[in-house]
């Protein structure tokens, strides 16, 4: 099963060769839904990586203040690679970055990341991933 990580990369990918507008539309919505699914996950491995009430403070603290300078530099970044037109692309670019991001997330995430897998048979919470994802593709 493909992680969000990699369809937040495949959906930056489509979004960048997006031929027509309803295309884009939807990469844009396959985009942030695969977004919505990243924010757990990301919480999840900061919570195993990081046991320690103080270690975990920082992490957290981290992660806040990656996802609050990223939301503005976000904005600044997009505007910049337009002017920029980098090779010729245009908007397109905004979107394309994504691409090398996503793969060194995908490595480090494979590389770094601690095991999580348990002794014992947890199941999945299906109704509450599915409410926390649409609580955050609405939001």
């Amino acid at each position: 099963m493909p992680s969000a990580w990699s369809c937040f990369t495949l959906a930056s990918l489509a979004c960048g060769l997006a031929p027509s507008a309803g295309l884009l539309v939807g990469a844009r919505i396959a985009q942030g839904a695969a977004a919505a699914l990243m924010t757990p996950q990301v919480l999840a491995i900061i919570r195993l990586a990081y046991p320690g009430t103080a270690d975990r403070a920082r992490a957290f603290t981290a992660y806040s203040l990656t996802m609050g300078f990223g939301g503005i530099g976000g904005q600044l970044i997009g505007g910049a690679l337009i002017r920029a037109d980098v090779a010729g692309l245009g908007w397109r670019m905004c979107f394309l970055i994504n691409l090398p991001v996503g793969v060194a997330a995908l490595v480090g995430t494979r590389r770094h990341e601690p095991e999580s897998r348990s002794d014992s048979h947890r199941r999945l919470d299906l109704v509450g991933a599915g409410l926390i994802t649409s609580a955050l593709v609405v939001r």
